[in-house]
């Protein structure tokens, strides 16, 4: 089986390109990359590719193909993510407006002091993001409670009846508090790990409450696990294999035996290229969302109509940024990651703009993205007419299966310890 998905990975039309017609790339160039230290048993550089994962935005694809074709590939199919209510949409819109009133307030009084030169004047209207610009203390301590006051306005939401807008609002109450009372710079500054997780991340679960998501922290994959030990079997050849303990995410997103999303949360050490924020981003969370989509798929009998519309999604949050990764199978046999940009937190409460009220959209787009899954697989589970039970061969022959290649695993550089 490992020699057949090795030559199948060479057919570079059928497996990389996603069945793509309009894209081609020398045979030397992708035989060099996939087969010379990646397929070999050496495994000397360990990487996504071993699983037939696509990650758009790795740049070992950069010498194998060009921006036009990276492009094509990240627009293959074309899903987008999933719009959230006008109610939010309409919420986001008056905090915006607050912030930029309440520059467009400090730029009038710039321009009406005195004490400021008319080149400075000139300079802030200008640019609004010069440093004639920045608010005072006091200037952002009364935007904490103007913005507070609007919230307030909105008076309370029935979570039964509208949750979006009611995790939004409260979500937004709980951060105007972190601003208030400086709670975001300590962290930043001096927070450990499970700071960042339980003062800043945690509050983003509860989005997933009302779709009856368990946000299950520091647990184990219940996918990745089965994945990493399903040859385990009575072979009669030689005993049962030992167990393989897999990796355990921060976060995993679970309903009714299968996992829809997973988190790698922690203190970024090196401004995005330290060691493990790489690693956490790059490979880790990329296989386990591997494992999800292959348990899921297993879990509907690989039916290919679940598989093609089948979508994981995966946080990564590192110090106070974050950036979604979502994983699907557009065609062909490779499962392609697409990234959003990453934002970040900013400490400041004016800066909201950039950085909050993004991660805030990009949650509740995560939240409908993982929704559409959860109905493509409870679609797959309605009972229809032809659901008569069945030798599996017999019902195999009614139904078009797609089989994904299986996750690579990687290479225990750990000694063991002597006992």
């Amino acid at each position: 089986m490992a020699l057949k998905w090795r030559m199948q990975c060479i057919h570079m039309e059928q497996i990389v390109l996603m069945s793509s017609k309009e894209i081609s790339i020398p045979f030397d160039s992708f035989y060099t990359l996939d087969i010379e230290g990646f397929l070999l048993i050496k495994l000397k550089i360990f990487s996504p590719v071993h699983s037939f994962i696509l990650d758009t935005e790795d740049k070992c694809w950069k010498s194998v193909f060009n921006p036009s074709q990276l492009q094509q590939l990240k627009l293959a199919s074309n899903k987008l993510f999933c719009e959230y209510g006008e109610a939010c949409k309409n919420m986001f819109s008056v905090f915006s407006k607050v912030i930029k009133d309440a520059k467009s307030r400090k730029l009038a009084s710039i321009a009406s002091s005195s004490s400021t030169s008319s080149a400075a004047a000139t300079t802030a209207a200008t640019d609004p993001s010069s440093s004639e610009l920045t608010l005072t203390i006091k200037d952002e301590e009364d935007l904490i409670d103007e913005l507070w006051e609007r919230l307030a306005e909105i008076g309370l939401i029935n979570p039964r009846k509208h949750y979006d807008l009611y995790w939004l609002q409260k979500t937004i109450d709980h951060f105007l508090n972190l601003y208030r009372f400086k709670v975001l710079e300590w962290v930043k500054n001096h927070g450990s790990e499970m700071d960042f997780i339980n003062r800043v991340w945690t509050i983003l679960d509860q989005v997933f409450d009302d779709i009856r998501v368990e946000t299950r922290r520091d647990n184990g994959s219940v996918s990745a696990t089965f994945i990493d030990n399903e040859d385990r079997a009575v072979a009669g050849m030689a005993a049962i294999a030992a167990k393989v303990s897999s990796i355990r995410p921060d976060l995993v997103l679970f309903q009714n035996g299968v996992e829809y999303g997973v988190a790698e949360c922690g203190k970024g050490d090196d401004e995005e290229v330290g060691k493990k924020e790489i690693v956490e981003t790059s490979l880790d969370c990329p296989k386990i969302m591997k494992s999800m989509f292959l348990h899921a798929a297993l879990k509907c009998d690989n039916d290919e109509g679940v598989t093609r519309a089948l979508q994981i999604v995966g946080f990564c949050h590192f110090d106070l940024r974050m950036k979604v990764l979502v994983m699907d199978n557009a065609n062909g046999y490779v499962c392609r990651i697409r990234s959003t940009p990453q934002y970040e937190i900013s400490t400041i409460p004016s800066q909201m703009s950039s950085g909050l009220l993004p991660i805030l959209k990009l949650t509740l787009r995560s939240k409908l993205t993982i929704q559409s899954s959860i109905k493509v697989v409870n679609d797959y589970f309605t009972p229809g007419e032809d659901n008569d039970p069945d030798f599996q061969a017999s019902m195999d022959q009614n139904k078009t299966r797609l089989v994904l290649p299986r996750l690579q695993k990687s290479p225990n550089k750990k000694p063991k310890k002597s006992v």
